[in-house]
């Protein structure tokens, strides 16, 4: 619908009137919602249709004589035509007929009229003619007793049929039986005031109701007969009124909807006769202002209006008043605020065939502009991110008319792109490759889906690497010259011909050290395939947790240089398994000295590494049996001789001695304890020995470290109680650790035993126990204690020594830190220790 006709059709849809737009040929161009009870036709079903299809052919003429008063300048008076209905009943219209401001077309109202009656004058001197007006009236006559029961049906027996009856369903029933509930009071008063009078007395509205039980409204006059010994009844004749009813109550609806309309309309409406006075305004004008209606209305407008403004609205009002509609916007100051922009609809009020007032329509679109601007912005700055967008960028309409171009398509292309602006896409050139190009943007078109491929100019001699988006505007497309990598891509196909002869791993890494090739050599050694392993990063693909970090990170330094170089790295093949390759990096540079892709030469030296890591290992268990024999040759010198010699030299006595003497029994007791002491260093030894033999088969499994420390701490709670000792317990449930419950309850029962014999005499002896995990690292376990500690710095590497001890005042044999030391490395852990001198000491064990 044309926007000239939005609020007539506002209007249009709360009136019953047949409210309508014609051109000069007699077609509806508009049609509001009272045409369809008039014609039985919706007004999307007449827009285009002539009315003269309606009309008869005298209707037509009189209405196009109508048009032709209005085309020049003169009023067209109201008139009457037939129009026939869907159904094909005729129906009588009332038409007015006024400009619709709008060249060629004119504005239409019809209005249905009531069926004409027939009249006839004079008295009725035949009876035949008297039976036929009954007959076919539309009156019924009736008459009724004094107890209003029916005693005589007459009248018109197409009155009678409209309500369902026949005589004899009226005959001796009351009249008030078939009388609305609500009008009872009123009609037995008027029956009682009918009972003293002489003369008629008429009820101009009662409702009767009909054999289906619809209420009609009736037009009642009763005439008091029962004086008169030849009739002794009331006659009652009453008249169908139910359709003037309808439409009087039609018309009330429609002056209130129009009135809801005009005082609910979120716009500000007011109503201005010919001189600028206001009539009248709605509520929405006087709550957007702040005023009362009395300080507008018979107030002019123009004293409303800065001085400015106001020849401007005296000349919209002159327009409208020459009969014209209006539509323009306005900037009006508003004191304390910013200007409002508000858009003005002026519509001419027709009384007859003259203009009388000037409906003013005023809707505030000040925030409407506002987004308006902010969009013409934000096209601005999206055309300015066009601009910006690197690759060369166009945009296609459904029609495949060019929309948009940025700059860069017009670089590599060599074009105008304002003479491509609203052009089809076939006039641009792109020679032989247009076929191919075409297909793909057809495609993505119609499947909805984006496309990505290469194509070749070769009247250019480049290749464009093309993404295509659609969207419901139509195809977003961007290429980007891609000749020096398409000519790289033809080169690496060729260095992979060569390079998929060697059994070797051979890997073509770009400037960004993403993989671009491999060979089969490759995938025989690491069981990636290509696919798999394109388009990765080749450290992230291959380096796992025993990678050394350091050699990564030089590979990447020595990757800056573009120079070739050689690094041997442990890697990881797909499946988890350790590989060693020698990795041999050599650049490959473009013409301009540009850093093209390195290729790497991969060769297993994972056999070599293992056998130096087997002498490795075979050198340190030499150093380790070498230790072992010196700590053997020490244990055998000093700790086994002293006891060996003192036993000896007491036994050669005790045979000199006479056994009833003190000194007997003295040299006896000495005897005894070199024995015992004797016997602590064979047990010590055997205890090392044994420990060392069984380092390669301790069975190392999952233990539960809490579980675990709990034991040793239970084993010893006594001795802890006995000092009041404090131990707390920070290890997180179910953490495991690989290692073994005997070797691990030894050295838990070992630092405790230490912790409890070296406790300061100062306070009460703390202990902590903690863990942290370090993922592939391991559990690093803190054991830490306040109490004496020890001098670290004197102590030096004599720490984790057998038979090393360094607190003096306190019993002991120095062989518990042997002990914890190595039962953690026979778990194939490591154990580090801080102290000092009364702060207390700490001991962080790292198992896997």
């Amino acid at each position: 619908m044309n926007q000239n006709y939005d609020f007539l059709a506002s209007v249009c849809s709360c009136a019953n009137d047949l409210i309508c737009v014609l051109n000069q040929d007699g077609e509806f161009l508009f049609s509001g919602g009272g045409v369809y009870p008039l014609t039985g036709f919706l007004p999307e079903e007449l827009t285009g249709r002539s009315i003269k299809t309606l009309c008869s052919a005298s209707g037509w003429e009189t209405m196009r004589q109508g048009f032709d008063r209005l085309t020049q300048g003169l009023a067209a008076p109201l008139f009457e035509t037939q129009l026939q209905h869907r159904t094909g009943e005729w129906k009588r219209i009332q038409w007015s007929l006024s400009p619709s401001g709008e060249e060629g077309a004119l504005v239409a109202i019809g209005r249905e009229l009531p069926a004409k009656n027939i009249v006839q004058t004079g008295e009725f001197r035949h009876e035949a003619l008297y039976r036929i007006l009954v007959a076919h009236g539309t009156d019924m006559a009736a008459l009724i007793n004094e107890k209003g029961e029916y005693i005589y049906i007459g009248g018109s027996s197409n009155a009678l049929t409209s309500l369902g009856y026949r005589p004899e369903n009226l005959l001796g029933r009351s009249f008030l039986e078939f009388t609305h509930p609500e009008d009872l009071a009123k009609l037995q008063a008027l029956l009682a005031e009918t009972l003293a009078a002489t003369q008629p007395i008429q009820i101009p509205e009662l409702r009767f109701r009909d054999a289906t039980g619809n209420w009609h409204w009736v037009e009642v006059t009763v005439i008091n007969q029962l004086y008169n010994p030849k009739i002794n009844a009331l006659i009652v004749t009453s008249h169908d009124i139910t359709e003037r009813i309808q439409t009087r109550q039609q018309l009330q609806e429609s002056e209130q909807r129009f009135k809801a309309l005009f005082e609910n309309n979120p716009s500000t409406i007011l109503l201005e006769d010919r001189n600028g006075m206001v009539l009248d305004v709605n509520p929405a004008l006087l709550h957007k202002f702040g005023v009362q209606k009395a300080d507008v209305v018979n107030h002019s407008i123009y004293s409303f209006l800065p001085a400015d403004l106001v020849p401007v609205c005296k000349e919209m009002i002159q327009r409208v008043l020459a009969g014209n509609k209006l539509k323009f916007e306005l900037e009006l100051p508003v004191c304390g605020q910013e200007n409002r922009i508000l858009e003005v609809n002026k519509i001419p009020v027709k009384i007859g065939s003259e203009i009388a007032a000037v409906y003013t329509i005023a809707k505030d679109i000040t925030q409407v502009t506002t987004y308006y601007k902010t969009v013409q912005r934000q096209a601005q700055k999206l055309n300015t991110i066009f601009e910006s967008i690197t690759d060369a960028f166009f945009t296609l309409d459904r029609n495949w008319h060019f929309t948009s171009i940025n700059s860069e398509f017009a670089r590599v292309l060599g074009v105008d792109r304002n003479d491509l602006i609203g052009q089809k896409l076939s006039v641009l050139n792109l020679g032989k490759a247009y076929k191919k190009y075409f297909k793909q943007l057809k495609q993505a078109a119609e499947t909805g889906e984006s496309i990505h491929f290469e194509i070749f100019l070769n009247h250019k001699l480049i290749w464009l690497e093309v993404r295509v988006f659609p969207s419901e505007e139509g195809l977003s497309v961007y290429f980007t010259d891609v000749t020096e990598k398409v000519k790289a891509r033809q080169e690496l196909e060729k260095l992979s011909l060569v390079a998929n002869k060697t059994i070797n791993g051979v890997i073509f890494i770009d400037a960004g050290k993403i993989i671009e090739w491999v060979n089969e050599g490759f995938t025989n050694l690491t069981g990636y395939t290509a696919a798999e392993a394109i388009g990765q990063n080749a450290g992230h693909l291959l380096h796992g947790p025993d990678t050394d970090q350091a050699v990564s990170a030089r590979i990447k330094n020595n990757l800056q240089f573009h120079k070739p170089f050689r690094e041997e790295i442990l890697n990881y093949k797909k499946t988890g398994e350790k590989l060693w390759f020698a990795l041999d990096f050599s650049p490959v540079l473009n013409n301009e000295g540009k850093l093209s892709r390195y290729i790497v030469i991969q060769t297993d030296i994972t056999y070599r590494k293992e056998a130096e890591a087997a002498q490795l290992q075979l050198t340190k268990d030499l150093y380790r049996q070498n230790r072992d024999m010196q700590q053997f040759t020490y244990i055998v010198s000093h700790n086994l001789r002293g006891p060996v010699a003192n036993a000896m030299g007491y036994a050669q006595v005790l045979t000199e001695t006479n056994p009833d003497t003190p000194v007997f029994r003295e040299m006896l007791a000495n005897l005894k304890t070199s024995v015992f002491r004797l016997d602590g260093v064979l047990k010590d030894l055997n205890q090392i020995l044994s420990i060392r033999d069984n380092k390669d088969n301790i069975g190392l499994e999952k233990v539960d470290l809490a579980a675990n420390c709990r034991k040793a701490v239970a084993s010893l709670q006594e001795s802890l109680e006995s000092c009041q000792a404090e131990v707390k317990l920070d290890i997180k449930e179910g953490t495991l650790v690989h290692g073994n419950k005997t070797y691990l309850h030894s050295v838990f029962y070992n630092l405790l035993s230490n912790a409890i014999k070296y406790r300061s005499p100062e306070r009460r002896l703390q202990i902590t126990i903690a863990t942290t995990e370090q993922g592939f690292k391991g559990t690093t376990i803190s054991f830490s204690d306040n109490g004496s500690g020890f001098d670290l710095q004197k102590a030096g590497d004599q720490v984790f020594k057998l038979y090393k001890r360094f607190h003096h005042h306190t019993e002991g044999r120095g062989i518990g830190l042997f002990l914890v030391k190595t039962h953690i490395e026979a778990m194939g852990g490591q154990i580090e220790v801080s102290s000092q001198v009364d702060n207390g000491t700490t001991f962080l064990i790292q198992l896997k």
